[in-house]
């Protein structure tokens, strides 16, 4: 257990000292954004085609509609016929040691209500809420506001677990509001797996906003 708790602080060490900044300035016209993955070779920029902003994958996910009669993890909205977003999921096991990189991306259509009462503290809260019962070491959460537009929010809620078989995990959600929409993405990952930490970092480095 020595052992381990040196392992997870240097790899502490070494995540608190790289930067891992999205491209605040990057902004796609939503008719490009089917093209990204055409020109990115390996990857994959996911986007539903009513959100606001993309997200990079080393593949295209698997998807299913969130209805309106479902219950959504940050906030309630009254039943409503159709849809009111997407669940995107993508997970990759390394066949060598099984370690796993594991991403679900969450887009819902949101009350402007709800936008504009979106802070600090309460993306914080609600991400909170959103991991209640998983116990993190290392807690940090960091929150950014799009300078040319007040209502573009961004928090960033990372930490440290071990598992059952003593294995170090990385978990990050970013939070991201929009004119009409939010975006939340939950990332597990074996933070040993230098591919992994490598997806990671290519994903936060490439969520980019998509004006209408």
């Amino acid at each position: 257990m020595k052992k381990l708790t040196c392992i997870i602080v240097a790899l502490i060490i070494c995540f608190t000292t790289t930067s891992y900044t999205y491209a605040e300035s990057l902004s796609i016209p939503k008719k490009e954004a089917d093209i990204l993955s055409k020109e990115k070779g390996k990857f994959y920029d996911y986007a539903h085609n009513e959100a606001e902003y993309s997200v990079r994958l080393p593949e295209a996910p698997r998807v299913r509609t969130i209805w309106g009669t479902e219950k959504t993890p940050y906030f309630q909205n009254e039943p409503k016929a159709g849809s009111i977003g997407e669940l995107a999921i993508f997970k990759r096991i390394d066949v060598d040691n099984y370690d796993v990189f594991d991403v679900k991306v969450i887009f819902l259509k949101a009350e402007q209500s709800f936008l504009k009462s979106l802070n600090d503290k309460k993306i914080e809260r609600l991400i909170k809420r959103d991991l209640k019962g998983l116990s993190l070491e290392s807690e940090k959460f960091e929150y950014k506001i799009e300078e040319n537009n007040e209502i573009l929010k961004h928090g960033i809620f990372t930490g440290f677990s071990v598992d059952k078989n003593n294995e170090p995990f990385y978990y990050a959600q970013h939070f991201l509001s929009g004119e009409d929409s939010i975006l939340a993405i939950k990332i597990k990952y074996n933070i040993k797996n230098k591919k992994f930490a490598e997806y990671y970092k290519s994903l936060v480095e490439n969520i980019k906003y998509l004006p209408l």
